[in-house]
């Protein structure tokens, strides 16, 4: 957040499982890979699953080691991914 990087997760829960994960974004190759690689690994995953998924999984789907201050970047979607999970908007047909 602090590069002005931005990256907006959305995704489509029924039955405690995520159907489709969208993402949006700005940023840096980092940030918006890990957004990509991110939406991904949880598409078709039981939402009990993903709220277990750590920063440090995050890391691991990533991939190659990151300085600290490119971890920041890597981790950006997954914090979206947190909001999106404990704090979801319902969206509904009226909305659309």
């Amino acid at each position: 957040p602090a590069c002005g990087d931005v990256v907006h997760i959305e995704l489509t829960i029924e039955d405690n499982i995520i159907h489709h994960a969208y993402f949006t974004g700005v940023g840096c190759r980092i940030s918006q890979a890990a957004a990509s690689m991110l939406v991904e690994h949880v598409e078709s995953r039981p939402l009990s699953d993903i709220k277990l998924f750590s920063a440090a999984d995050m890391l691991t789907v990533f991939g190659p080691p990151l300085m600290p201050l490119r971890q920041r970047c890597c981790l950006l979607a997954w914090q979206a991914l947190q909001q999106a999970i404990y704090s979801p908007v319902a969206v509904s047909s009226s909305n659309l």
